[in-house]
């Protein structure tokens, strides 16, 4: 993923997306895509909405699985539209959205182990 990411980044060449982004599916199909897209602007502005409102706290389990599906699902859109600036944005939001929780995971259970 890394690879992938400096080659967005830098411009040396596409990367290859998997058969399901591939652009020569059915309209049903594009429709499937496009509504994934519009989950995940819903999953990145309602976690946002959560957090402004007082309703969610940054590093709450929820805040983070709203940003990482959210991020999935542009993920999902922009590799099929190829728009790469959209991609790379998305794929550091997930990869920071997991290892938040991976980090919040990991101190918990260091806190059980020592009490």
């Amino acid at each position: 993923m890394i690879n992938g990411l400096l080659f967005l980044f830098l411009g040396l060449g596409k990367i290859p997306v998997p058969a399901i982004l591939n652009n020569s599916y059915t309209m049903q199909e594009k429709s499937l895509i496009e509504a994934i897209g519009w989950a995940g602007v819903i999953f990145y502005v309602f976690s946002y909405f959560l957090l402004s409102t007082g309703k969610l706290k940054a590093n709450s389990y929820l805040f983070h699985v709203l940003n990482v599906l959210g991020a999935i699902g542009l993920i999902i859109d922009s590799g099929y539209e190829d728009d790469r600036p959209n991609l790379a944005v998305n794929s550091i939001w997930l990869l920071i959205g997991l290892f938040a929780m991976g980090k919040r995971f990991h101190s918990e259970l260091n806190r059980q182990n020592r009490g």
